[in-house]
């Protein structure tokens, strides 16, 4: 899964037609509306405000008066094309006098869309299981050499060693219980999202 946390906009022109591209991260679909406000706002005399967004569980686009499917879905194909999740593009557009077509619509709405795919920093998410490593302290050596390319989240020194761990390769627990000669106790806490590798 990919998305992106800053907002970003870019400005692409043809035929004296102005598209301004915006792409935000969006976590709930009740956002946008206050969020598709400010740029209105921002750009008061747009002639269309086209937009998509995908979300985990659901996808939207529209096309704000443009000829159907000119606008939104191009946008929105843009979106998926771009394998991004909770990500949202506003296009806004000020007519030049110059009509461009239908044809002429869908490849600047796509373009501008995929500028600001293009210009944002997009970061990948990945869910890993979490687990909970419990052990002696005279391990901790051999623990720590297994772990060191794993996102080891917390370390807690008490009558044991707990470690809170996060594994892209489940097999490393099989590796871990040989190592430890099977004096290791591991508890699923279920998964978590991180960002980036």
């Amino acid at each position: 899964m990919r998305t992106v946390f800053e907002e970003y906009s870019c400005l692409y022109e043809i035929e004296r037609s102005k598209f301004y591209g915006f792409i935000f991260h969006l976590d709930k679909e009740e956002d946008f509306k206050s969020k598709l406000k400010a740029i209105q706002k921002l750009k008061p005399k747009g002639t269309h405000y086209c937009y998509a967004y995908v979300l985990e569980n659901k996808q939207k686009s529209n096309d704000d008066g443009e000829p159907g499917g000119t606008a939104g879905m191009p946008i929105l194909e843009t979106i998926k094309n771009n394998d991004l999740v909770n990500v949202a593009i506003v296009v806004v557009r000020f007519f030049g006098g110059i009509k461009l077509g239908a044809g002429g619509l869908v490849r600047a709405y796509s373009h501008a869309a995929n500028m600001c795919c293009k210009e944002a920093k997009v970061e990948e998410v990945l869910e890993l299981p979490v687990c909970e490593l419990a052990f002696d302290y005279n391990l901790i050596n051999l623990v720590d050499k297994e772990l060191k390319d794993y996102r080891v989240l917390s370390k807690d020194f008490g009558e044991s060693v707990i470690y809170k761990v996060a594994l892209e390769d489940e097999m490393i627990l099989k590796n871990l219980i040989n190592i430890c000669n099977g004096k290791i106790q591991i508890k699923n806490l279920g998964s978590q999202r991180f960002i980036g590798r």
